[in-house]
């Protein structure tokens, strides 16, 4: 997180991706997780992880550069919702 809070840019050590529903970033026990840019081939959700989970992202095809980072739930895993080639970049604090 120090990085983008010195030059406002993700830093990409943290990648994942998908290609159908389910956990992208397992449960992070008390921490949260940052999502800053998302990649998608198709329309699809992200949410926390909780029952029945809330909506934190509503993911259109294309590039979604977030020009202000999404934080996660503490403690919640990121899911997709969906079926796409979704790649998220993120960070954990």
């Amino acid at each position: 997180m120090a990085y983008f809070r010195e030059t406002g840019l993700p830093d990409p050590a943290y990648t994942a991706s998908a290609t159908a529903a389910g956990t992208m970033v397992p449960l992070q026990d008390g921490k949260n997780v940052i999502v800053y840019d998302v990649l998608s081939s198709a329309a699809c959700e992200l949410r926390d992880g909780s029952s029945p989970g809330q909506v934190m992202m509503y993911v259109p095809a294309g590039h979604s550069n977030l020009t202000s980072p999404i934080k996660w739930t503490t403690g919640k895993p990121v899911e997709l919702i969906g079926t796409s080639n979704i790649t998220i970049t993120y960070d954990v604090v």
